[in-house]
């Protein structure tokens, strides 16, 4: 249920900036608000107004109104912005003007956003897109996102639930009128050929082998090796700061250092662990055991293997092998490895290139509908469980059916058509207030 209350909040950046917006929705809130410009407004055209108390007529400042008419507007409600001056003394004014008018109040994190998905004006997964875009960092990221917002997620599945019903349909039409000659034999054939259709639209929806989730989370590379073997020197060019301290004393990375960076377009966290080796001293052990428990989380190991001193992958560890100091290194050998040299930053953009070419590995052909989330991943699943077991032929055509109908509820709460409410406080309570 959509609330009555108008609410308002600054959505643009803190002050002091160049011009503070400041939104307003809900029923009435435009004849709320010329109470205080003293003028109407024309939907979607910009006004010059000056902006006053409702109280004692004080001038606060004169801005920039725009009107957006129910249902044209991002709230799906009568919604209003305020492009004022970006002082904090200005926006503060006004802020506290409207707080003190009768039936407005102050907005919660995401309450826009919420309320223009109670009217219908976006669905969960162009939610959560919307909520990755305002947080992107890099160029992929921004991408993705701006795909989910747009409702890829929804026409898919949309298109799947609509597939659903309709198999329901047409095998609940075959139990109902199984005795007239209207229904034809081959009508549960029908539904059980696309069934397995649908379910292999959905195995193939999650063989994207996580590229959504790396986009949006990150690419996560563990730098593994023995002490001194170039680690926190990698870490430090990579960033291009001193990050980590580098000594040629072994064990001096105790903990993990992480930093993250946009490579070719994607975040890449890079960890920097505590040399491998074993040891008495239980701060280093503590170390150690945090750098395998890195590896075990990471997309990518990478183990620095000291050309002055090499130390073969353990068995313990799954990970490729990077030649640091490639200086010493036979110049024969270092064609055939992917080697390193911090000092001279030689390998460094050959690496870069390695690690943009391993994170679209994760691409899958010409697929670009992606799952983002782990929410999104665990529904997809269960969706593909009930299609299996609908597929049993040992079950009879009421089971069938009722698979059918936990896999459509599942989609539906994956766009949000089946609504779960601690769900719902979940995803909103992400967003920025003024969102």
């Amino acid at each position: 249920m959509v609330p009555n209350d108008i609410i308002f909040a600054l959505s643009s950046g803190p002050p002091p900036c160049a011009i503070g917006v400041i939104r307003i929705t809900g029923n009435h809130c435009l004849t709320v608000l010329e109470t205080m410009i003293g003028t109407s407004l024309v939907p979607r055209r910009a006004t010059l107004v000056s902006l006053k108390e409702t109280s004692g007529g004080t001038m606060l400042d004169r801005c920039i109104a725009l009107y957006f008419a129910s249902p044209h507007s991002f709230t799906g409600e009568d919604c209003i912005e305020l492009h004022c001056h970006g002082s904090l003394a200005t926006l503060s004014a006004v802020l506290t003007a409207l707080g003190k008018i009768k039936g407005v109040r102050e907005a919660e994190c995401g309450e826009f956003t919420r309320r223009a998905f109670l009217n219908n004006k976006m669905d969960l997964t162009a939610v959560e897109g919307l909520s990755d875009l305002i947080n992107a960092r890099t160029e992929a990221q921004r991408k993705q996102a701006l795909d989910l917002t747009s409702g890829v997620l929804r026409t898919l599945y949309d298109g799947w639930r609509h597939s659903l019903v309709s198999q329901r349909a047409s095998l609940e039409a075959s139990l109902d009128f199984s005795d007239e000659d209207s229904v034809p034999d081959s009508l549960r054939e029908s539904v059980w050929t696309q069934t397995q259709t649908l379910l292999n639209s959905v195995n193939h929806h999650l063989e994207n082998r996580n590229y959504g989730e790396i986009v949006r989370n990150g690419f996560r590379i563990a730098l593994l090796g023995p002490p001194n073997a170039g680690k926190s020197s990698l870490l430090n060019a990579l960033a291009k700061k001193e990050l980590a301290i580098v000594t040629p004393i072994p064990g001096t990375t105790r903990d993990i250092l992480e930093t993250s960076l946009d490579i070719d377009g994607y975040l890449v966290t890079i960890s920097d662990t505590a040399g491998i080796r074993e040891t008495n001293d239980l701060v280093e052990a503590e170390g150690v055991k945090r750098a395998y428990r890195v590896a075990r989380s990471a997309d990518l190991v990478l183990w620095l293997n000291p050309a002055d001193a090499p130390e073969p992958v353990p068995e313990s560890v799954t990970a490729l092998e990077l030649i640091s100091k490639a200086d010493l290194f036979n110049r024969e050998k270092a064609k055939e490895n992917l080697c390193v040299d911090t000092i001279s930053r030689d390998g460094l953009n050959s690496l870069i290139f390695f690690i943009s070419e391993q994170i679209k590995k994760y691409q899958s052909g010409s697929e670009h509908i992606y799952l983002t989330r782990e929410r999104h991943r665990r529904v997809i699943e269960s969706v593909s469980q009930h299609l299996v077991k609908s597929l049993d032929r040992n079950h009879p055509p009421e089971i069938h059916s009722e698979e059918l109908r936990l896999a459509s509820d599942s989609l539906g709460k994956l766009t949000g058509s089946i609504e779960v409410e601690e769900l719902l406080d979940f995803i909103f309570s992400e967003f920025c207030i003024g969102k």
